[in-house]
């Protein structure tokens, strides 16, 4: 929740969150959550976890593959 928040929905079909900061000429902004660096530490966490559960096998079907095809040749 944002103190002094409300949801508005622009022309082209966005919703937004907005929030009075003052009683200025503008007295509204824009609420903005910082995503990026949690996105990123789940993104790399994520990765790296597939990477060492997966990649194994990953590597051993491509080699397999490869084999096939080159000693079919």
């Amino acid at each position: 929740t944002f103190r002094n928040a409300f949801i508005q929905q622009l022309a082209n079909g966005r919703w937004q969150v907005m929030r009075r900061v003052g009683r200025a000429r503008y007295p509204i902004d824009v609420v903005k959550v910082p995503l990026s660096g949690p996105l990123t530490e789940a993104f790399m966490a994520s990765s790296s976890q597939l990477i060492d559960s997966d990649m194994p096998k990953e590597l051993a079907s491509a080699l397999k593959n490869q084999l096939r095809l080159h000693i079919k040749r």
